[in-house]
């Protein structure tokens, strides 16, 4: 569980924060059957949309891609 400070949604995500996430995401790819995103608010959805970006366009995380079975969009004003 991690959750992106408030100060991240008025300057931007670091990507190092980012990249943090994934890489344990990796370590733990083969003791999980699939990953589910939880996302709170406006500040959630800015850090998922920069973890989907880099799993599209970084070759070390495209292969968490497949494993991602559900987003779950909590308290997110539309």
């Amino acid at each position: 569980s991690w959750i992106s400070p408030m100060y991240d949604y008025i300057f931007g995500v670091e990507r190092k924060q980012v990249e943090r996430v994934l890489d344990l995401l990796l370590l733990q790819q083969e003791n999980v059957s699939g990953i589910v995103i939880h996302l709170h608010s406006n500040n959630g959805t800015l850090v998922c949309a920069q973890m989907m970006q880099l799993m599209q366009t970084d070759p070390r995380y495209t292969g968490l891609l497949k494993s991602i079975r559900a987003i779950v969009f909590d308290s997110a004003p539309y």
